[in-house]
């Protein structure tokens, strides 16, 4: 039979264990959001400059940023 504080411990544990792994997937989760949101801005913005750059018929300085890109 296992005594009334083993019990005790057990389930503090428990609580503790899941209270530390629900923590985790919500900070995982709102970084993964913000991550994801920072990225979309970016590449809108450079999509936009492209875009302006070619109504500007400069297509020397979009193949410059297109080889930039494929570098990084």
């Amino acid at each position: 039979m296992i005594k009334f504080y083993h019990k005790l411990l057990i389930i503090l544990t428990t609580i503790t264990v899941v209270s530390f792994l629900i923590l985790g997937f919500i900070v995982h989760n709102s970084i993964y959001t913000i991550s994801v949101e920072h990225q979309k801005k970016e590449l809108q913005k450079h999509a936009q400059q492209i875009i302006s750059l070619h109504h500007n018929h400069n297509d020397r300085r979009i193949q410059s940023l297109a080889e930039t890109y494929e570098s990084n």
